[in-house]
Parts: C-alpha cells; sequence; structure tokens
C-alpha cells in the first residue's frame, strides 16, 4: 500500500531492464537507465519488494517443497557452493543447509549415488531462518540495485562511484541473507577475487550480481548470459551451456502460425527452437 515504494520497485525493474540493453543498444539503456535512477530506486533493504508468506495456505514455496510435498531433490550447485566456500563468504550457511553442495548435470543413477555417499548435501535455504514457513522472498532488492548501479557506473552510464556502489551492494547482500559480521566482511571485500582493486572490474560486478539473485537462477542465469562471468562449465555429455529456454513440446500443435516463425529464428545444426541459440540482447 505504500506508493512510494511501488514506484521505487517500478523504477529498479526498468533500470535493470535498461542494463539488458547494453551491448545492443547502450544509448537508449543508457538514457533509460538514467531516467529511472532519477525517480527514485531501491536502495535499502528496508525498501525491497518482497513476496510476503503469511503461513497456512500461503507458505514459503521452498518451506512447501521440503516440509509439505516432501521433495529432496532441490539443492545447491555445486558450483556457487564451492565459489562462497573458498572465498569466506558467509552467505554459504544462509544458501544451504550445508556447505557441500550437488554436482549439475549428473545422470539420475550417478545423482543418487552422490546423494547417498554425501547425505548432508546442501538443501536450499536455512530452514529455520530464510526457508522457513513465513520467510518472505525478495523479488528486487537493495544488493541487486546497487550492483546494478555500479555495473551502470562502470560502463560509463552515470557519474556515480561505481566501487563504493559495488561495496554496498555486497554489504546489502551479507545483511538480507543475515550473515553480516564486520571482521567476516572485511576480509571477503579484501580477497582479491572480490576487491575491485586488482582489476577485472567488470568480471567481480558481474560474479557477485550472479550470487546475489540467488535463488532466483532465471536471473543468475541471466547475469552470465549477458556478461559470460562467472567462468561456467557445461555439464557433462552436452554440447554447451542454454542460452534460452524453448518453447514447449505443445506450442507447435496449440500455436502452429506463430510457433514456426519464432522457432526458425533459433534454428541452429540440430533444427529450429534450439536452447543453444542466444537471445536478441545476449550478446
Amino acid at each position: 500500500g505504500d506508493i512510494d515504494k511501488w514506484k521505487k520497485f517500478g523504477n529498479s525493474v526498468r533500470m535493470l531492464v535498461a542494463l539488458r540493453l547494453s551491448k545492443v543498444d547502450p544509448a537508449t539503456g543508457k538514457a533509460e537507465f538514467n531516467d529511472a535512477l532519477a525517480g527514485g530506486s531501491i536502495e535499502t533493504n528496508a525498501d525491497n519488494a518482497e513476496i510476503a508468506y503469511p503461513g497456512g495456505n500461503y507458505q514459503n514455496p521452498f518451506y512447501n517443497y521440503y516440509n509439505v510435498i516432501k521433495r529432496d531433490d532441490y539443492s545447491v550447485a555445486k558450483t556457487l557452493m564451492d565459489w562462497l566456500n573458498s572465498h569466506g563468504d558467509d552467505r554459504n550457511l544462509a544458501y544451504g543447509t550445508s556447505t557441500v553442495g550437488f554436482p549439475y548435470g549428473l545422470t539420475r543413477d550417478d545423482a543418487v549415488a552422490f546423494a547417498n555417499s554425501n547425505p548432508s548435501y546442501s538443501r536450499l535455504l536455512d530452514p529455520a531462518t530464510v526457508g522457513a514457513e513465513t520467510a518472505p522472498v525478495v523479488v528486487v532488492g537493495a544488493a541487486h540495485m546497487l550492483l546494478a548501479r555500479a555495473e551502470a557506473a562502470n560502463l560509463g552510464w552515470t557519474g556515480e562511484d561505481a566501487a563504493a556502489l559495488y561495496d554496498q551492494g555486497i554489504t546489502a547482500s551479507w545483511n538480507q541473507w543475515g550473515v553480516y559480521d564486520a571482521g567476516d566482511i572485511a576480509a571477503y571485500k579484501a580477497n582479491a577475487d572480490v576487491s575491485l582493486a586488482g582489476g577485472s572490474v567488470d568480471q567481480k560486478i558481474a560474479t557477485q550480481q550472479w550470487i546475489s539473485w540467488y535463488p532466483n537462477g532465471t536471473q543468475g542465469w541471466s547475469v552470465w548470459r549477458k556478461t559470460g562471468f562467472p567462468a561456467l562449465t557445461p555439464a557433462p555429455g552436452t554440447p554447451a551451456i542454454p542460452r534460452r529456454q524453448n518453447y514447449g513440446p505443445n506450442e507447435p500443435q496449440l500455436n502452429g502460425a506463430n510457433y514456426a516463425p519464432a522457432a526458425s529464428k533459433y534454428a541452429d545444426g540440430s533444427g529450429d527452437n534450439s536452447q543453444f541459440v542466444k537471445l536478441w540482447w545476449d550478446q
């Protein structure tokens, strides 16, 4: 019911969309980003756009997966968990239930074997806090927007201080997940793979964006698709990491007239509607 917060949310989404244009139409992206920035965006966790879950019939979806539906096949990927663990990132035990990530791309038999050998593999979100029945889910938060502004500043779109915004974005994320510790975060920010002092600024900003979007996998995937960071490896037996979600199997029958020309835009050696063909903004 707070109209000012709705405006900040709307402007924030507009800024994120504008950044998607950075490699295909930077002039338009810059103009749209600055116009939205001037209108005010999410800057603190108090203004985070969240989905509230009061409990009962409206439970946090991750709580529901594990405690109601009794699913046991959602886990934190080894790629992410290993990065957090190796860099002293305290978000590791908020993001999951242990520090043992699950390898991706396994066959069913190999996945079952891994789970049997590692029964404490990390499920998603600490069930006592961020994965509790009534825990809210952040849609767009201060960490996302501060890091977005850092990216825009690094692109030369604004006159803001990219390093300061990057630092604030990391802090906002640690606070969002309830893991802030002054000593730990200082050591983390001093790490050569995190500190902007050592260069590779675009890579480091993108990596922190990728981390901050958890558990929103689609947004993390979009960061990687647009920037190429962090460096990721295709799953065993696959030619590459998918670049798009392909049209569903029923689409040719239900919407054939529109499906054919749309699917042909994403053709490769395997045919139309390939998941390995880039979207228009993914350059």
